[in-house]
């Protein structure tokens, strides 16, 4: 029999097989949920990743998954959940990223603009608020001549104890 002999998975020094070790990430965790009989909805409600976030990280498209950082979260969630490697699992991650390194990259200036435009009109909004929600005192306040001296009395009496109430017949 000729051709190439069918390997089995062997592993390696970190423990996962070669065929792990050669396949992409996103393959290998689509595989990992396949093997377990599961769907990607089920998944969602195990790991409450939402299927579309599933499905682009097994279809290694790991940038709909926003930040690296939100990215790398999710993958190590789903993949821990599915029984990889975490490090195997993070060492295919980095190789495979293909976005910006630093997570903290500014929005485009689209976004910066329509943030500046929002973050006014709700600043006016608040304002507005404000200003109307205010009471409306329309006469002006008391000038110093108009206000009455308080006229002073007498404090009222003491009044004297009453006489305890006996019954009909009682002795005091």
């Amino acid at each position: 029999m000729t051709g190439s002999p069918v390997c089995a998975a062997r592993p390696t020094s970190n423990g996962t097989s070669n065929r792990e070790a050669e396949t992409a990430l996103g393959p290998l965790l689509a595989q990992a949920r396949r093997d377990r009989g599961v769907s990607r909805e089920e998944m969602a409600q195990v790991t409450g990743i939402s299927p579309a976030r599933i499905e682009a990280m097994e279809n290694g498209d790991f940038q709909r998954l926003t930040y690296r950082v939100f990215a790398r979260g999710f993958v190590v969630l789903y993949a821990e959940e599915l029984g990889l490697d975490k490090a195997m699992v993070l060492e295919k991650f980095n190789a495979e990223w293909q976005g910006e390194p630093d997570f903290l990259k500014p929005p485009p200036p689209e976004r910066r603009l329509g943030r500046a435009l929002l973050l006014a009109a709700a600043a006016a909004a608040v304002f507005m608020l404000i200003f109307f929600l205010q009471p409306r005192h329309h006469e002006p306040p008391p000038s110093p001549e108009t206000i009455a001296e308080p006229e002073i009395t007498q404090p009222a009496p003491i009044p004297e104890p009453a006489l305890p109430v006996l019954p009909p017949g009682g002795k005091p």
